[in-house]
Formats: structure tokens, sequence, C-alpha cells
């Protein structure tokens, strides 16, 4: 589906947003696993045979909303658990999790958004090109915490048409649920990834016991991006 189709071109953006330090973890699950944990109406995207959960540390360096840019200004730490979908054959994600240090953000999102936020303790360090990132859930909520190093390995490289990392990073819109079950659809719009391959260690990962899944099949497949900048629209409702 080309951007083009993505979303009504008519319609501006009405935030920025930029990330950086950002760290993918791909792990690879049996479908079967994950179309039980989805909503009704969204169907679980899969490649060749097999369903993915993404484990996404970063560091949100701005949040700015479009017509009013200096309303509002954040940066913190944020740590999503998404996996891949569809719905009325548009490709996007879906978020089981979102942990952000930010009590505002966190209100904006779920306001805005209807996405799963948690308040979270989180820190990201730079040591020598290695990044420590540790997360712990406060608040309401299963307990969930991340902990862990990576640093990039690679040159940066753009995914190939038609791989795995393609279909992975090349997704333009989320998908959420309200209190009621009817479903939204948010269109984000961003350059291609800048991936390098990454060399991770996890020292502790309860992030799949908190949202019910089960141990993935393989993984992690893990990937850093040093920034990227993401424009973002309003939720529509879609069903």
């Amino acid at each position: 589906m080309s951007r083009e189709l993505e979303r009504d071109e008519q319609k501006p953006w009405t935030m920025l947003q930029e990330w950086s330090k950002l760290c993918f973890l791909h792990y690879a699950f049996d479908p079967a696993d994950l179309r039980t944990k989805l909503p009704a109406g969204i169907e679980l995207d899969t490649y060749e045979g097999r369903a993915y959960v993404s484990v996404v540390p970063f560091y949100m360096e701005r949040i700015r909303l479009r017509l009013e840019p200096d309303f509002l200004s954040m940066h913190f730490g944020e740590l999503n658990l998404r996996t891949y979908v569809v719905v009325d054959g548009r490709p996007g994600v879906y978020f089981f999790s979102i942990d952000a240090d930010s009590w505002l953000g966190s209100v904006m999102a779920k306001l805005m958004y209807h996405l799963p936020y948690f308040d979270a303790d989180i820190a990201l360090v730079e040591e020598e090109g290695t990044f420590e990132f540790n997360s712990v859930r406060a608040g309401d909520g299963p307990a969930a915490e991340l902990l862990m190093t990576y640093r990039p390995t690679s040159e940066v490289f753009h995914a190939a048409p038609g791989s795995l990392e393609a279909w992975l990073t090349e997704r333009f819109s989320l998908f959420s649920t309200d209190d009621e079950g009817h479903i939204y659809r948010g269109d984000i719009e961003h350059g291609t990834w800048p991936l390098q391959t990454a060399e991770v260690e996890i020292t502790t990962n309860s992030l799949f016991d908190a949202a019910g899944l089960p141990a993935p099949v393989e993984g992690p497949h893990a990937f850093y991006v040093a920034d990227l900048v993401t424009h973002c629209w309003p939720l529509e409702r879609v069903k």
C-alpha cells in the first residue's frame, strides 16, 4: 500500500515527535498464541507464517504540537511492547503496553489515542557507545521491568523492500480501542528507518508476562536507530 493511500492528504499532521537512542527487539511468535490477545476486528499480521512482537526502548527527545509549538515540549524515556496487525487491509501496529517516564505524556496519550500507557521509572545512560536502559513500572498495572544494554554494531542501512526488516518497520498506522470496543486508527509519517544491527544483553524482561503473552519461539533480532522524526495525525474511528 502506498503512503498516499495511508491517510487523507488534506488533513495536516497535529503532532511532531523526535525519537532517539532506539533499540528494536523483534521476537517471533506462533500466530495462534497472539490472535486471542487482540480485540475483535483487529487481525494479526504475519510474515512467512510467523507473528512478531517487538520490545522498543527509546528516548523521546521532543513532542511538539503543530498549532501550538510553544505550548508543549516534553522529553522522557519510553518503552513500547507492540505487535503487527491489519484492519480493513491496512497494515499497522497494536500496542500491548507503553511505559513512559512522564505523567503528563501518559495522560495525554490515553485521552488522545486510547493507548495503554503506564507510569514508569526509566533511566537511559550512554557510556562509550553502549546504552544502559532500565525501566520499572510504577503505580497501577501489572509489574513490568526491562533491564538491558545495547550498542550498534554496523553502519547505517535501509531495509530492502520485501524483507522482514521492512515489514517490521515500514508501518504508518497504529490501531487502538476504547472502552466500548470501537477501533481507531492514527496515522504516522516518518522517513525510512536508518537501521544498524545491534548487540544486546538483557538482564530482566518481564514485559511478556505482564501482558499475558507466552514465551516467544525465537529472538530477539536487534537493531539500533540513532534518531528519527515522526509526524502524527489524530485518531479516526474506523469501526
